[in-house]
């Protein structure tokens, strides 16, 4: 159906934050001439702030825009991807802007720019150009550099929280062996430029956070979407097989992405750090033949950087990538830099040492392991998941979410104060099985929301049937 739907997922932000997100998005379906929805996806937030949201979301409804407030199920945090997950089920237009809900310079103009891209194009993403110590820099842009140069050259900024993307390419992606963690992020823009055959773009538009993240809430991110993003170039025969061939991807990363790699270089002239060595490629083989025998002492070499960008390095390059390939689980982390001091951070200037970095680890790996894939598909990644590095470790979600009615999240306003309120001290519960169960059983006896009363009706349906 022609249409916008704006999803927003949530989890704990400044309520003037969202309601100014809720005044934009409201007043641009508005000044569009097609009907629309505003969902919020929320992944466990305060309850004082879900019935604000609510209480505001619900004011400005009207016969043209709609507004819809889930809770994400099942309840794996981070909750961004499953959140993404559950407002596509519930999404009814054909265009869809996905946002985080902490971007606190969203315009109509933005919006516009985005949805009009669509006109032409499967999947617009903005291209931030940020500067300072952006993780997307060493979480991003190097894998995509080495295994994916085509859609770097097209999505130069792969995970700008910020996106519009066709419905039926969003159901594609979903559809297609879809993390609910933060690997999720790295699919959209890969898998949407392989299932649209190139038919994206990005242009730049500037975008500025509420909020900035210490580095121990990103170790986990950085597994997921380093583990994913081997998985994609896997599943697009991208991966290496053999240490020859490595040497060919850092070759052309070198000469495809030459800009970076001056950049890289005069920053290591200016500090005076001769030790990472002036020829990019020379260095790769020096890590290769340094670390060949105890990988995980090329954690050990970046964390005596007297640079933090290059520390940094150590914790969100080589640390997920020891667990990846290695089964190695480093517990210790590069002392933590002032909050204050991270948008001095140079990660833009250093961020294609990571690509050298995992050259240079992936080299060890197939050497060690005769060119052997450290796992073949999403079912066998998951089982070698390493130890708490997501909620979403094994294969039962996908199972549970073979149920589409579950995918479509927990309907807010077809609950009392009550049954919210009992959902709520399920859903603050630590473990994951626990809570997940009491709120699967919730659900089952038609307590909440329109999933329960759905399902009550099957179990009911299958009683008198005598199933």
């Amino acid at each position: 159906m022609k249409g916008v739907t704006i999803i927003f997922p949530i989890l704990n932000e400044d309520f003037l934050v969202v309601k100014k997100l809720l005044d934009v998005a409201f007043n641009t379906i508005a000044h569009l001439a097609v009907p629309g929805e505003i969902i919020f996806a929320d992944g466990g937030s305060e309850l004082n702030l879900i019935n604000k949201i609510i209480q505001y979301g619900k004011k400005k409804r009207n016969e043209k825009i709609d507004f819809k407030y889930i809770i994400d199920f099942p309840m794996i945090r981070p909750n961004k991807n499953i959140g993404i997950m559950n407002g596509y089920y519930r999404a009814r237009y054909d265009k869809i802007v996905i946002a985080d809900s902490d971007n606190i310079n969203l315009t109509k103009t933005k919006l516009y720019r985005l949805l009009e891209a669509l006109d032409r194009y499967d999947l617009a993403v903005p291209d931030l150009k940020r500067e300072g110590g952006r993780s997307n820099r060493l979480l991003g842009n190097p894998p995509m550099r080495l295994f994916f140069p085509e859609i770097y050259k097209k999505i130069p900024y792969p995970y700008p929280g910020l996106l519009a993307i066709k419905k039926q390419l969003l159901e594609k992606i979903v559809d297609k062996d879809y993390c609910l963690d933060w690997g999720g992020e790295a699919q959209i823009p890969i898998n949407g430029y392989v299932l649209s055959d190139g038919n994206v773009i990005s242009f730049y538009i500037n975008k500025v956070d509420s909020k900035k993240r210490p580095l121990k809430s990103m170790i986990n991110d950085a597994i997921q979407i380093y583990r994913t993003n081997i998985l994609l170039a896997i599943q697009n025969s991208k991966f290496p097989s053999a240490p020859v061939e490595v040497d060919n991807l850092i070759r052309n990363d070198l000469k495809n992405n030459a800009i970076e790699a001056k950049r890289l270089l005069a920053f290591i002239n200016k500090h005076k750090l001769e030790h990472l060595g002036g020829d990019l490629y020379a260095t790769y083989e020096k890590l290769v033949e340094k670390h060949y025998s105890n990988p995980e002492k090329m954690y050990d070499f970046f964390n005596h950087e007297k640079n933090y960008e290059f520390k940094l390095i150590g914790s969100l390059v080589v640390k997920p990538l020891l667990n990846i390939l290695f089964k190695k689980n480093i517990h210790e982390l590069c002392e933590e830099i002032d909050m204050e001091e991270i948008p001095k951070l140079h990660l833009k200037k250093t961020s294609f040492f990571a690509d050298i970095v995992i050259a240079s680890m992936l080299k060890i790996y197939l050497m060690k392991n005769n060119g052997k894939k450290p796992y073949d598909d999403l079912r066998t990644m998951l089982e070698i998941s390493p130890e708490n590095c997501t909620e979403f470790c094994d294969a039962k979600y996908k199972l549970l979410l073979n149920d589409a009615l579950l995918r479509k999240g927990i309907d807010v306003e077809c609950l009392n104060e009550n049954e919210l309120t009992k959902l709520y001290e399920f859903i603050k519960l630590k473990n994951v099985n626990e809570r997940n169960n009491l709120i699967t059983n919730l659900m089952i006896v038609g307590s909440v929301g329109e999933i329960g009363s759905a399902l009550a009706e099957e179990q009911s349906s299958a009683v008198q049937n005598g199933s």
